[in-house]
């Protein structure tokens, strides 16, 4: 999760909370990360939002205000 921008701690989180489904997770919706894991807050699942898929970022943020 390097790549990410995320750091071996948060990653280690991650991949404690979703096992073997972590990548597919956070391609799937980064925004849930700040959802399941404590400590991972919205601005750093919308960095890693905007990085993986930026066409979609506007969407998913407008979801999570309603």
């Amino acid at each position: 999760m390097g790549r990410l921008m995320v750091s071996p701690a948060y990653a280690q989180k991650v991949f404690k909370h979703y096992g073997n489904d972590s990548i597919k997770k956070v391609k799937e919706d980064p925004y849930q990360l700040s959802r399941d894991i404590h400590g991972f807050g919205f601005k750093s699942a919308d960095k890693i939002a905007q990085l993986k898929m930026p066409q979609v970022t506007l969407t998913l943020e407008l979801n999570m205000l309603f």
